[in-house]
C-alpha cells in the first residue's frame, strides 16, 4: 500500500497547459478540502459524545479522530484517541459513523486528523420530563 502522507504537508496543485490554468486532481487532499468535508460530520461526532455523556456524566476532554482516507474519498480506517474517556461505546459510535463518511477523491491516500474538545459544564440527565419552575405563593 502506498505510504500515507500527512495532511498538513498537502498542497493544491495548479497545472498550466497551453496558457490556460486547469485544476489537476491533487495527490493529497488539501487542508481546505478536508476541513469542508469534515465539517459536515461534526454533528455526528457531537451526537456520539452526548450519548456517551448520558452514561458517563464526567466524560470530558480531548478527542482526536484519525482517518485514513482512500484515494476514492472513502474512509478506510478510523482510530479514536480519547484519553480520559471510558470509550468503548463512544469509540464504536464514532467508528461506525466515520466509515460512512466521504471526502473528495485524490490520487493518493491521505491521513486526516479531526481534533475535538468536549466539556459539559452542566449535568446531563437522561430524564425526558422538563423541570417546572417553582410556583408562586
Amino acid at each position: 500500500m502506498t505510504t500515507i502522507a500527512r495532511l498538513t504537508l498537502a498542497a493544491s496543485v495548479l497545472v498550466l497547459l497551453s496558457g490556460t490554468a486547469r485544476a489537476e486532481r491533487t495527490a493529497l487532499l488539501s487542508v481546505g478540502q478536508a476541513n469542508r468535508a469534515a465539517a459536515t460530520y461534526t454533528e455526528q461526532v457531537k451526537r456520539c459524545y452526548f450519548r456517551h455523556a448520558l452514561i458517563e456524566p464526567s466524560a470530558s476532554g480531548h478527542v482526536r479522530i484519525d482517518l485514513d482516507v482512500r484515494s476514492s474519498g472513502a474512509v478506510g480506517r478510523v482510530r479514536v484517541v480519547a484519553p480520559g474517556l471510558a470509550r468503548r461505546h463512544f469509540e464504536r459510535c464514532i467508528v461506525t459513523n466515520a466509515l460512512t463518511w466521504r471526502f473528495p477523491a485524490s490520487r493518493e491516500p491521505t491521513e486526516v486528523r479531526m481534533p475535538f474538545r468536549f466539556h459539559v459544564p452542566v449535568r446531563i440527565s437522561s430524564t425526558t420530563g422538563a423541570q417546572r419552575p417553582p410556583s408562586r405563593p
